[in-house]
C-alpha cells in the first residue's frame, strides 16, 4: 500500500509540473513575441482566467485582446479582430521530423510552436509559425544548427 501510495505522489507532482510548463512559458514571453500584450495583461489573463472570469484585457493597442483557453500543451490568443495566435508546447522531434534538424541544438524534450493567423477571411487568412526554447531563445528553422 505504501508503495501503491509514493507511486500515485510521484505521477501527480509530475502531472502538475508538466501542467505549468506552458503558463510559465505565456508568463515570461517576451513582449516582442507579440507587442499587443504587456507583461501585466499576460499575468491579469492568468488571473482571469483562474477566477472563472473571460480572459479579456485592453492591449498596447487600445484594443482589446483575449486569453481564449488555456491547457497543459496550448494556449490560444485573439489579440485583435484579424490576429490570432497559438502557443503550442511540442516534442523537439518535430524539429527534426519537420526540417531536419539534429536534435542536439535543444537541450530540452520539448519546445514552444507559436502560429500566427492573419486575416478574418479563411480563404486569405495568413499563419505564421515559428518555434522557440522554453526560455524564448528563438530556433532560425532554416539554419538547422543555430539556437539565437
Amino acid at each position: 500500500m505504501k508503495y501503491l501510495l509514493t507511486i500515485i505522489v510521484v505521477v501527480l507532482s509530475t502531472v502538475s509540473a508538466s501542467s505549468q510548463v506552458l503558463r510559465t512559458s505565456f508568463r515570461i514571453m517576451p513582449d516582442s513575441i507579440t507587442p499587443y500584450l504587456t507583461a501585466n495583461n499576460r499575468l491579469d489573463m492568468l488571473d482571469f482566467i483562474d477566477s472563472g472570469m473571460k480572459a479579456r484585457v485592453t492591449n498596447s493597442f487600445d484594443g482589446t485582446s483575449e486569453l481564449l483557453s488555456l491547457t497543459d500543451s496550448v494556449v490560444t490568443l485573439r489579440l485583435s479582430s484579424s490576429l490570432a495566435m497559438t502557443v503550442r508546447l511540442v516534442p523537439a522531434k518535430v524539429l527534426s521530423e519537420t526540417y531536419g534538424m539534429d536534435l542536439s541544438v535543444v537541450s530540452t524534450d520539448s519546445l514552444l510552436c507559436v502560429e500566427k493567423s492573419y486575416g478574418t477571411d479563411s480563404s486569405r487568412k495568413s499563419v505564421t509559425k515559428q518555434y522557440y526554447s522554453l526560455k524564448w531563445r528563438k530556433i532560425d528553422t532554416d539554419k538547422p544548427f543555430l539556437v539565437k
